[in-house]
């Protein structure tokens, strides 16, 4: 089972030490960038970053936030934005550089080369090729990872507990609810208040995010 996996993801079984290599920590929007472009994508490393990329973001939240927890309480941040601040990238960064992989890709790397016999070099490519190319996808990925932020809930009520720093998911269950009386006026008025910015968002970029799941650029 654990060698068919591997073919799955390209690796051989002899060459299951190839999955050792370290992964590298970038913050969301610099992670996507960097390693999705592609000279990187057609490395030989490429099969394993992706099955390492993909066992992150299989990882359950119910048990990242322990170790996690030890580390906040460790660092003196618990019950302040810090904590969440430092908490969210561990499953927005796997997740925005999973969502872009396929959109890079799709650019056609005749671009990249054209630059280069122009003289162009790879600090400028990224700048003025695929930066504008890939605004949708960026976008797009923005606008996933706020809706994932906006509405996580088990690290907020585990790192956070004065009334004032807590998010709108866990202030509206906690605040709300008290025993088992349950406030239905203001518990629904609170679920409308929390998702109108989401919808704002998704209504403003909507032609962005259409089309980055449409695909990028056609050769």
């Amino acid at each position: 089972m654990a060698q068919d996996g591997l073919r799955t993801c390209g690796i051989q079984p002899a060459d299951k030490s190839l999955i050792n290599r370290r992964l590298k920590a970038h913050p969301v929007p610099v992670l996507p960038i960097k390693v999705m472009t592609k000279p990187v994508l057609q490395a030989r490393g490429e099969a394993v970053h992706l099955c390492l990329l993909t066992t992150v973001i299989r990882v359950p939240p119910s048990i990242l936030f322990i170790p996690l927890a030890i580390m906040v309480f460790g660092l003196g941040i618990y019950d302040t934005k810090l904590a969440l601040i430092l908490t969210y990238p561990t499953f927005l960064v796997p997740f925005s550089t999973w969502l872009l992989m396929g959109y890079f890709r799709s650019i056609p790397f005749e671009l990249e080369e054209c630059a280069l016999v122009d003289g162009a070099s790879r600090w400028q490519i990224l700048i003025k090729v695929l930066l504008p190319l890939s605004v949708p996808g960026l976008i797009s990925a923005g606008i996933f990872s706020f809706t994932l932020s906006w509405n996580e809930f088990i690290y907020a009520l585990t790192f956070i507990q004065s009334s004032e720093n807590k998010t709108v998911p866990v202030g509206v269950l906690t605040e709300l609810v008290r025993s088992d009386v349950y406030e239905w006026g203001s518990l629904m008025a609170g679920a409308l208040l929390g998702s109108l910015p989401v919808v704002i968002l998704y209504s403003f970029f909507v032609d962005y995010y259409v089309s980055s799941m449409t695909g990028a650029v056609k050769e």
